[in-house]
């Protein structure tokens, strides 16, 4: 074989290579589809990377009747690797108190918060590095009205992994005697999976009996004009208009940083109470931006919203009180890059339409930064408040397949080389 035939075969073998590590990906998949109170629970994972950001999100409603505590917990959790640097975050709304009570090693970390006017606790604990093994319970708990029969509840677990790349998680789940939890897995920011899991008995819906009405038509007939009317006769009333009231629903991150609006009847492909916002680092960031908030991811993925929901990201002091110079705007990440949103900073926040879910971060340009348009960060929000694409990040694909190209390039030139 020739170098140029050598070298075409490597260029093509090497494509070939960056082409799998591109799409090569890690998986997840949760069972059962049905537990009884207290059943484990298993995440089966393969090719999750050393140095990942990973999180295991546990959400649930949960029915208390005229109770004004609660509790929810997961009890034995078991992970094969260690995570350091862990943190569990906790959101519980609407209660008058809620706290966190984790059991570790034999070392007990716990705290409660008590809840503002608008009757939610969030809040994060950071634990001590967790080496390979179990964590013997993390337990929500806390005390509400007695008129709250509902208590929303999330429970995350997150931190930087090392240890094996395939293996399973499991844990059990008490506190829910009838009812389901939805269970997510974030890796290094992105949902990787979520599923609905059913506790107890799954509910049954009743079909409504279509009631028969039966008329006589039996009997004597008479003249109809002999009967005195016992009343005046009444006109048929036509029912006046009503309106019709459509409840906003809204979720906050858990730093309370990031919000979104939306009208309940405006979701598709989920349900209002399965909406929740996590924050990560937001990855890629063009060079010439820069973020100026964590990013946010919105969940479930795949959920829309008609009409537009509405998001916000509250400003810190140092941007809020130069807006009108840094002139911050909302991105979403889409596929390999981001895309800007139409943007208005709103108070001491700014503010974008969105119609589904996904990554969003608050960035301002940098100096001497531009946008897709050309526009530099002094030209004014109308300059970059339409859809456009990063200019500078170029999408996973192409930028893993430049050294492919390079090795055929590079048995093109030996191939010249040689002739000469």
């Amino acid at each position: 074989m020739n170098k140029f035939k050598k070298s075409i075969f490597c260029g093509i073998i090497l494509l070939l290579v960056m082409i799998t590590g591109v799409t090569s990906a890690v998986s997840v998949a949760i069972s059962p589809d049905n537990i009884d109170e207290g059943d484990t629970v298993t995440i089966s994972f393969q090719d999750l990377n050393d140095n990942s950001t990973f999180a295991l999100r546990m959400q649930s409603v949960i029915g208390i009747g005229n109770e004004t505590s609660f509790q929810f917990v997961a009890t034995n959790v078991n992970v094969p690797f260690s995570m350091s640097d862990p943190e569990v975050y906790v959101r519980a709304k609407p209660v008058n108190s809620a706290g966190l009570k984790a059991t570790s090693g034999g070392s007990i970390k716990s705290v409660e918060y008590l809840a503002d006017e608008t009757k939610i606790v969030d809040f994060s604990q950071g634990l001590d590095n967790l080496g390979a093994g179990s964590i013997e319970a993390l337990r929500v708990f806390g005390e509400t009205e007695a008129k709250n029969q509902n208590i929303d509840i999330s429970l995350q677990l997150e931190g930087i992994k090392t240890g094996p790349s395939s293996g399973s998680i499991s844990f059990g789940l008490s506190g829910i005697e009838s009812g389901s939890a939805w269970i997510y897995i974030f890796v290094d920011g992105s949902e990787v999976i979520g599923k609905e899991i059913i506790i107890g008995e799954p509910p049954v819906t009743a079909t409504p009996t279509p009631t028969q009405t039966t008329s006589s038509s039996g009997g004597s007939s008479h003249d109809s004009s002999d009967d005195e009317p016992t009343s005046e006769p009444t006109s048929s009333a036509t029912a006046e208009p009503t309106e019709t009231t459509v409840k906003t629903d809204e979720a906050s991150s858990m730093d309370g940083i990031a919000t979104i609006f939306f009208r309940e009847d405006a979701i598709s492909g989920a349900v209002p109470e399965q909406v929740f916002i996590t924050k990560v680092t937001p990855k890629e960031i063009p060079s010439d931006w820069q973020a100026v908030s964590e990013g946010y991811i919105i969940s479930p993925s795949g959920a829309k919203f008609s009409p537009e929901a509405t998001l916000t990201i509250r400003m810190n002091e140092s941007i809020s009180s130069q807006a009108s110079a840094l002139r911050p705007f909302i991105v979403k990440y889409t596929g390999n890059d981001w895309t800007i949103m139409p943007s208005v900073v709103s108070g001491n926040a700014v503010k974008t339409d969105i119609d589904s879910t996904g990554q969003y971060a608050l960035v301002i340009i940098s100096s001497g930064g531009q946008t897709s348009s050309g526009s530099t960060a002094n030209s004014g929000y109308s300059d970059y408040s339409g859809q456009q694409e990063s200019p500078t990040q170029a999408s996973g694909m192409s930028a893993a397949l430049i050294p492919a190209f390079i090795g055929i390039l590079g048995g093109i030139l030996l191939l010249t080389g040689r002739r000469d």
